[in-house]
């Protein structure tokens, strides 16, 4: 697992079924629109684990231009998740951008001022394909939507 943090007292840990699952996402939509979800996991005052997502069941709600989640099939793959995992909560949301654009839109501003707003403290995932991978960044979220680009542990450092 890697943990991720742009703060020392907020540590975000998400799995590695995770990250392939977005990646794989992001690749099989073959830069021909938008994908994204919901990120479950566990918060705890320190630290957020994220150890699931919601994915696209299909590519037919997907557009070229602008992600938008589908908001009864998302629930509804959120709440088949709990029912095997009860003790999984909703900690954030991820989506791609077309071309390697890594930075939020104004419409991805205000997706996660609302969703914090909900949800409170919560990370944001931004994926880009960059040829043959696929670049993930990872944002928290503060209580106002604030998005913080997060740093990754390696070796007992944070790295950009």
């Amino acid at each position: 697992m890697w943990l991720f943090s742009d703060v020392p007292c907020a540590v975000i840990e998400i799995n590695a079924e995770v990250q392939n699952a977005i990646r794989d996402c992001v690749l099989k939509s073959g830069q021909k629109f938008e994908v994204g979800g919901i990120l479950l996991g566990r918060k705890m005052p320190q630290k957020i684990l994220v150890e699931e997502l919601t994915i696209p069941e299909d590519f037919h709600n997907c557009k070229r231009g602008s992600f938008q989640l589908d908001g009864k099939v998302a629930a509804e793959s959120c709440e088949k998740l709990i029912a095997k995992a009860p003790w999984l909560d909703v900690v954030g949301l991820w989506h791609s951008h077309l071309y390697g654009i890594a930075e939020f839109s104004s419409q991805d501003r205000q997706t996660n001022q609302l969703f914090s707003r909900i949800y409170g403290r919560c990370v944001s995932v931004l994926a880009v394909q960059l040829i043959e991978t696929v670049q993930i960044n990872l944002y928290e979220l503060d209580d106002e939507g604030n998005a913080y680009l997060a740093k990754i542990l390696l070796n007992g450092g944070y790295k950009s």
